[in-house]
């Protein structure tokens, strides 16, 4: 064989090895990214949590805890006490399906904050939350539509 022929066959190998590598690595990376989330949590944290039991929110110290059982899917969450000492959990993986974020009455009255600093005019209840405004929007609107 020709010392080209050789040549187009080591890069053709080359090539093949480097695809394959790269294939391997995004194949793994959601569990590199959760080993990732998992390792650079803070071995105990101060956070605020929900106790389902007092059905209250609670500032307290979590200390981490990591389930291995599932080698593909590791999980980890921190265990805290609240004050009447019921056990309290937030995850650090999986945020999405936290239950903290639908239970804790201080998270509802956040969202309830925000939704009623961004109504538009068109909902009925910026006419009862800001008379003023509505009123010289509606002064406004009614001169552009007379021109």
């Amino acid at each position: 064989m020709s010392k080209r022929g050789e040549e187009k066959k080591l890069r053709a190998r080359f090539e093949d090895t480097r695809k394959k590598r790269i294939a391997k690595y995004e194949e793994e990376r959601p569990l590199i990214e959760r080993l990732g989330t998992i390792f650079n949590a803070d071995r105990y944290a101060t956070t605020d949590f929900f106790c389902n039991t007092c059905k209250r929110d609670c500032t307290g110290t979590g200390y981490r805890q990591v389930l291995t059982l599932r080698k593909w899917l590791p999980t980890a969450w921190y265990v805290g006490t609240c004050p009447n000492g019921h056990k309290m959990i937030r995850r650090i993986t999986d945020k999405n399906t936290d239950p903290y974020y639908y239970q804790s009455y201080m998270v509802q009255r956040q969202r309830n904050e925000m939704e009623d600093s961004f109504l538009t005019p068109d909902n009925p209840r910026f006419k009862l939350l800001y008379p003023d405004k509505y009123d010289e929007l509606m002064k406004k609107d009614g001169q552009r539509t007379k021109n």
